[in-house]
């Protein structure tokens, strides 16, 4: 008896939930749709490369080979944006690439950005979705440091101005005429003695490249010849 009640029950019970789920499908109901992920596995992962054990990384901008190297290949495998493989992502490496949503895998757990800034990728969206979006400041300090001294010589000194002077003598085939007399027009300024201001830069050393320098007198150097 108390079985036959029990069986009851849970037909009764079942006739129920079928008629809930049949509710919010129906043109009264709030029109929800009960999609359960049942699309074509090519939207969640690429099974026929995939390769059990290994954590795979994608990334969508050239990496420097350096810091790939960080990633082991027992444990590791690097893949970019295109590759087979790449679509099983476990994380996303990037660094100037606007990352769209649809780019990201349901896959992936984790996307870090080579650099400081994240505006090329949809933090909001990500932390909704639960993934965490990872920034590296710092790592290019030494690149950035370089590239300013660089544009601070060039500046100060009008050295693109005058290589694009010469350029245009060349064509016209005054260069050789010209070049003493047209020097002086691209002096420039010294930066001896001048005022260097550092403004969002953080706490770079400009001057500070931890190179090793090596000098020479020229008293050592022709005692060496001798």
């Amino acid at each position: 008896m108390l079985g036959r009640i029990s069986a009851a029950n849970i037909r009764r019970h079942s006739a129920a939930v079928r008629n809930n789920i049949r509710s919010f499908s129906s043109n009264d109901g709030p029109g929800v749709e009960l999609e359960n992920y049942r699309a074509e596995w090519k939207t969640y992962g690429d099974i026929e490369n995939y390769t059990p054990g290994k954590y795979t990384i994608q990334t969508f901008n050239k990496i420097s080979p350096q810091g790939l190297k960080l990633f082991g290949n027992e444990e590791y495998d690097v893949r970019p944006t295109g590759e087979d493989g790449a679509g099983n992502s476990h994380a996303i490496l990037l660094r100037s690439h606007k990352l769209q949503e649809e780019e990201i895998m349901h896959t992936v757990r984790a996307i870090a950005r080579c650099g400081a800034g994240t505006n090329n990728v949809p933090v909001a969206r990500m932390t909704e979705l639960g993934i965490p979006v990872f920034n590296t400041p710092g790592a290019n300090a030494n690149a950035v440091k370089e590239l300013i001294i660089a544009g601070l010589f060039l500046g100060s000194r009008r050295v693109v101005d005058g290589i694009n002077h010469m350029k245009d003598l060349g064509s016209q085939g005054l260069a050789k005429e010209r070049v003493e007399k047209d020097k002086s027009m691209f002096g420039g300024r010294e930066i001896m003695g001048k005022t260097l201001a550092v403004v969002g830069l953080g706490a770079y050393t400009l001057f500070d490249f931890e190179m090793k320098v090596i000098k020479l007198h020229r008293h050592i150097f022709l005692t060496l010849l001798v």
